[in-house]
């Protein structure tokens, strides 16, 4: 059963999806987001606004990660 509802900004897609960050708070911030995403992420209804999925057209929407819904 699925927790409260959680809405995935793209932030969020961003460091899931992006080439490792060479700097140190950027990679910081990555690995927080996946450790988040591998570990919790299941925890909740997870979403996210259609308007974005198509702003970011290309590689990213592409790569979108499993288990959103949009919103």
């Amino acid at each position: 059963m699925f927790g409260s509802t959680v809405y995935i900004e793209t932030s969020i897609i961003s460091y899931l999806t992006a080439r490792p960050a060479s700097d140190l708070l950027a990679a910081a911030w990555q690995k927080v987001t996946i450790d988040w995403w591998d570990t919790q992420r299941h925890r909740f209804d997870l979403s996210y606004r259609i308007w974005w999925s198509k702003k970011l057209a290309g590689a990213m929407t592409r790569r979108l990660p499993g288990g959103l819904q949009p919103w």
